[in-house]
């Protein structure tokens, strides 16, 4: 597909409509459209979807996220629950093949691998979390091989590190970079993709 200028519409592999990291050889830095980056957004979520074919896809929409030449890297996604008043932020971390891999929770922890005292398998509605209507903000950014995101709602902060410690602590998944503390080290999923 061509843009009306002429310029190439492709969205796959590495193409000006695409980004590298600064760890990208220096010739796809140069084929790229973008080299490292900086996302931010303010946004309400007003609905989210009450049934689905998957039970963890209720409630759940993707808010924000970067794509890659066949994968990406970070999605963000707000969940609120039909019993809940209030939602949750987490991100997610795909593996180079594009599965699900990591789970990183930001504010609140609606999924089944909580393991909080008192935990019966099914989500707690989150104290902290956001409800349908209410404006919050969030930044990705990602530098050579360092990914992070970090979400302001209500006078509050919540950054990587902050969510990283908090998932260690809750979660019975794993994260897989364990000795990762401030940010996710993409580079250990994705270096075929954007380096």
């Amino acid at each position: 597909a061509r843009y009306s200028d002429g310029g190439d519409a492709n969205v796959k592999g590495i193409t000006k409509n695409n980004w590298v990291t600064s760890k990208a050889s220096s010739s796809n830095q140069s084929k790229a459209g973008g080299v490292d980056g900086n996302m931010k957004a303010t946004l309400v979520v007003n609905q989210v979807s009450v049934d689905a074919a998957s039970e963890d896809q209720i409630g759940r929409i993707i808010v924000g996220q970067i794509h890659g030449g066949d994968h990406e890297p970070v999605k963000i996604y707000y969940r609120k629950l039909p019993e809940h008043e209030k939602g949750s932020v987490f991100f997610t971390v795909d593996d180079s093949s594009g599965n699900p891999g990591d789970r990183i929770n930001i504010i609140g922890f609606t999924d089944k691998n909580d393991t909080a005292k008192g935990a019966s398998g099914d989500p707690a509605e989150p104290e902290n979390g956001i409800a349908l209507g209410d404006e919050w903000s969030y930044e990705i950014d990602l530098t050579g091989d360092q990914l992070k995101v970090t979400v302001w709602h209500d006078g509050y902060t919540y950054t990587t590190a902050d969510s990283i410690a908090y998932t260690k602590t809750r979660s019975k998944q794993l994260i897989r970079n364990s000795n990762d503390k401030d940010a996710i080290t993409i580079s250990d999923f994705y270096a075929s993709d954007y380096m």
